[in-house]
């Protein structure tokens, strides 16, 4: 007589999951492995009961665990994952179920560790009105986060070090350009390894002022309206970003030592753009917005075949310490040290940084940490 009423409370999590990652129960059935789509529908419908390895395979598409589908912890609702030029849906639910887990499994790994962060707070009290109040908090948070003249420099090192803001980078062709998210593992920020270290910078940023703004306006003012652009909240992130990676102060000091700007050449505002680790369209805009540049005459350079041929010019900065590779350093750190410490198996090393068993080894010259054999047998925790 009990049968009945836990399938259809299993059945009832598994359409609330479903729905909640925007799936339609054909992608689900794709995914999960059944030949006909109508399976869900009877398995959604309490009509078919669901086997232990096609939960396993729904908790895995979920990003749940076995036991919140059956009822026996806390359901937690999927994080809500905010993006900047969302692309292809199904490409970019695929990117969020990885960032989801990954800042899940970073969150384990901490309190492993016993490194779990006791971070300052990036919330901000009170709503920005204005692209000009916008403007300001980038100034106030470049101050706070006290990143110096090149802000750009030390960004993603203070965010995960001084603020816990766990940071992911992944090949996100046709997922979208960057993404910001909130949940029980803390703030995090997923940045494309595919954009260069400047691009990356600037969404850094722009992620900063929604992790800083996250309770103050609701996800849907946050996203672009059929039809639009961007949206006005994420137009404040842009200017948010400008301001706290080109703060005005030290913008201007440089611009004393050189030419007035109304004698440059393209080269210059690309040479500057690259002094301050920024893209040249961002270097660009700020100059607009401190009036330096008009708004037309920034929008004919832009369009200009000669502005893109300078910027051929762009530099990468080869000399990064931070790997582009999807793990944080921290990360990796943290992985290592649970790792060297017996607290987690070679074998969950491996399946965290995804890679082989056989190649862990390797993978961790690659890192610049030695060779370490964990007692499987005192790993009782991952």
């Amino acid at each position: 007589m009990e049968k009945e009423p836990v399938e259809k409370a299993v059945a009832t999590r598994l359409r609330r999951a479903r729905l909640q990652l925007g799936m339609t129960q054909q992608e689900v059935a794709h995914a999960v492995g059944f030949k006909n789509p109508q399976s869900v529908v009877y398995i959604e419908s309490g009509r078919q009961a669901v086997k232990v390895s096609e939960l396993l395979r729904f908790a895995r598409l979920f990003d749940r665990s076995v036991d919140s589908l059956l009822g026996l912890e806390n359901d937690e609702a999927a994080p809500v994952v905010l993006w900047r030029d969302r692309g292809e849906a199904a490409a970019a639910r695929a990117a969020e179920a990885q960032f989801i887990r990954y800042c899940r499994d970073y969150a384990q790994i901490e309190e492993l560790a016993g490194r779990r962060p006791a971070p300052v707070s990036l919330t901000r009290r009170a709503k920005p009105a204005t692209y000009e109040e916008a403007d300001r908090m980038g100034e106030e948070y470049s101050q706070m986060m006290k990143l110096g003249s090149r802000p750009a420099i030390g960004l993603l090192s203070a965010l995960e070090e001084q603020y816990g803001v766990k940071l992911y980078a992944a090949r996100l062709e046709g997922a979208g350009s960057a993404a910001s998210a909130k949940g029980s593992f803390g703030a995090a920020i997923m940045l494309n390894c595919m954009n260069a270290p400047a691009r990356r910078s600037y969404d850094a940023a722009h992620e900063t002022f929604h992790l800083a703004t996250w309770d103050l306006f609701p996800a849907e003012r946050v996203r672009c309206a059929s039809g639009e652009r961007r949206s006005r909240v994420d137009t404040m992130a842009n200017r948010f970003a400008s301001a706290l990676l080109l703060p005005e102060k030290a913008l201007k000091a440089e611009l004393r030592s050189r030419a007035p700007v109304s004698d440059w050449s393209y080269v210059d505002y690309v040479t500057l753009a690259h002094e301050f680790r920024v893209s040249a369209e961002a270097m660009v805009w700020r100059l607009v917005v401190l009036e330096y540049v008009s708004e037309a005459d920034a929008r004919r350079m832009l369009r200009s075949p000669g502005f893109c041929a300078a910027k051929q010019t762009e530099a990468r900065d080869t000399n990064e310490d931070e790997r582009c590779t999807g793990y944080s350093r921290r990360f990796v750190g943290l992985a290592f040290e649970c790792l060297a410490k017996g607290r987690i198996s070679r074998t969950r090393f491996a399946e965290l940084m995804g890679t082989r068993l056989c190649d862990v080894d390797e993978f961790l010259a690659g890192w610049g940490y030695g060779t370490v054999e964990a007692d499987e047998t005192q790993t009782g925790t991952a």
